[in-house]
C-alpha cells in the first residue's frame, strides 16, 4: 500500500480498489454508465437490499456484459426486435430496444459468478449455465 494525495486531501495507505470504488461512488469515473441491463435488476435478482453495494454491484455487471459481448463475438448485447424474428428494418439495435431476454439471464448469472459464488464449483455452475444462455445468439462460430 502507498499514501497518496487526491484534490488536495492526504489518503494514507489506500488501496487502488478503494480509491476506484470511491471514485464510482462519487460518480467521477462514470463507471456502469453505458450499462445495457439496469442495476435494479441485477439488484433484485441477487437480493441485494439498499444501495451499499452499488459500486460493486456495477463493476460485477459490467465486466459481465463484457465477458458475454467477447463471448458472443459482438459488440453489444443482443436486442430485440432486431434479433428477434419479426419485420424489423433495423441494421443496427437501437439504444431503445431492450436486451433479449434470455440474454439478460446470461448475463446475470455471469455477475452471479463473480458476485456471489464462494466457491470454484459454484463459479463454473454459474458459468456453463450462463454459456448455455448466451450460446444461441453467439456470430462467426466458423461455418
Amino acid at each position: 500500500m502507498r499514501s497518496l494525495s487526491v484534490a488536495g486531501e492526504g489518503l494514507a495507505d489506500v488501496s487502488p480498489l478503494w480509491r476506484l470504488r470511491r471514485v464510482s461512488e462519487a460518480g467521477e469515473a462514470g463507471i456502469g454508465c453505458m450499462s445495457a441491463i439496469p442495476l435494479e435488476i441485477a439488484r433484485r435478482r441477487l437480493r441485494v437490499i439498499g444501495n451499499h453495494a452499488d459500486a460493486d454491484l456495477q463493476q460485477a455487471l459490467d465486466g459481465a456484459e463484457q465477458e458475454a459481448c467477447r463471448y458472443l463475438n459482438r459488440e453489444q448485447l443482443p436486442t430485440l426486435p432486431q434479433d428477434w424474428p419479426c419485420s424489423s428494418s433495423e441494421e443496427v439495435p437501437s439504444s431503445e430496444d431492450p436486451v433479449a431476454p434470455d440474454v439478460v439471464e446470461g448475463v446475470l448469472l455471469l455477475v452471479m459468478a463473480s458476485y456471489n459464488a464462494v466457491d470454484p464449483a459454484t463459479v463454473e455452475g454459474y458459468r456453463r449455465a450462463a454459456e448455455v444462455k448466451l450460446h444461441p445468439y453467439r456470430l462467426q462460430l466458423g461455418v
